[in-house]
């Protein structure tokens, strides 16, 4: 199994199927209402619809802020892991210890 990142698979899967699922219940929800336009069923499932669409804008606007906020932790680690690395390279073969040699 090939290994992947949080945010790609934000990237690839997470946002992109939320976003279908979005427009899935769009879709079918519509047609519903407007088949029953001249009932209430059809006015409550306007207003259904309506805050589900805001729960989707909602969705998609949170995994957005989690996939900068994990890229950027990202960015952070590695420049960290650089800089301490680099920290004990810098280390003269005096000061080593034999496990360095592993």
């Amino acid at each position: 199994m090939k290994k992947q990142s949080a945010v790609a698979a934000l990237e690839q899967h997470i946002e992109p199927d939320s976003q279908a699922a979005g427009r899935l219940v769009d879709e079918v929800t519509e047609a519903a209402t407007k088949g029953l336009k001249e009932w209430a069923t059809g006015a409550g499932l306007t207003a259904a619809l309506n805050g589900w669409r805001g729960s989707v804008k909602t969705l998609q606007a949170r995994l957005s802020a989690e996939k900068a906020a994990l890229a950027g932790t990202n960015r952070l680690f590695t420049g960290t892991d650089g800089q301490i690395g680099s920290q004990f390279s810098a280390v003269s073969p005096l000061q080593q210890s034999r496990l360095s040699k592993y």
